[in-house]
């Protein structure tokens, strides 16, 4: 004699929809398990027991897949739907979760024969790899936007650097050229702005903008005209 399956209480059902959503990666993940209900039809019961079985069979199948790279993006999606520019930090969110669904619809595609349920939910996942792979190409592990990224910004970034060059060798001949004035032979930055440390007595013979003074007043942090 068989026993009959106990049904579950509406407080027992909820607890376990409540551990179910806790395990999810992201919000919508969360949103759509505490959605669910109890079906009274035959077909979809079975349906859900069949996708519940296969994904106990992928784990024993495959016990290190998984959604561990995913990400919740869902308001980067709809920022970007608005026309707004992603930070480069949320675009490699963007990546690692797009690249994670291919990863995930490629594993359950090589075992359809034994996941027939499965493959077909994950024959729903979109192809994005032209895009994870544009973002890779123009954003590096750092989150910082590479100088080939495009070549306009190519051309930007070497103006840049060279512009730098010249600026530090001008002060370092500031600094060899003015010595008596110079508190210490060094190049720091006030608020964004190159500055030298000029001894206060002395601020009239070098020309240019102070940024800051010392805590002793000794010391005048200059900019040279």
């Amino acid at each position: 004699m068989t026993t009959p399956a106990k049904s579950l209480t509406t407080l027992e059902y909820d607890k376990v929809i409540a551990r179910l959503a806790a395990l999810c990666q992201t919000a919508r993940g969360r949103t759509l398990a505490l959605a669910l209900q109890p079906s009274a039809e035959y077909s979809e019961v079975l349906h859900r027991q069949r996708l519940s079985a296969e994904g106990r069979r992928m784990r024993e199948m495959k016990p290190n897949a998984g959604l561990g790279g995913v990400r919740d993006i869902a308001m980067f999606v709809h920022q970007a739907s608005l026309g707004h520019a992603l930070e480069p930090a949320e675009l490699l969110d963007v990546q690692a979760t797009l690249s994670q669904a291919h990863s995930t619809r490629e594993t359950v595609d090589r075992l359809r024969v034994y996941l027939p349920f499965l493959a077909e939910v994950a024959d729903r996942i979109a192809d994005f790899r032209e895009l994870t792979a544009e973002i890779g190409r123009c954003i590096n592990q750092r989150a910082e936007v590479v100088d080939g990224a495009s070549p306009v910004l190519a051309q930007l970034r070497r103006e840049s650097r060279i512009a730098h060059d010249r600026l530090t060798a001008r002060l370092n001949q500031i600094l060899n050229s003015a010595r008596g004035a110079i508190q210490e032979p060094i190049v720091t930055l006030r608020d964004g702005r190159y500055v030298i440390p000029v001894k206060t007595e002395q601020r009239a013979q070098l020309p240019g903008i102070v940024h800051d003074v010392s805590s002793s007043g000794a010391t005048v942090f200059l900019e040279p005209l």
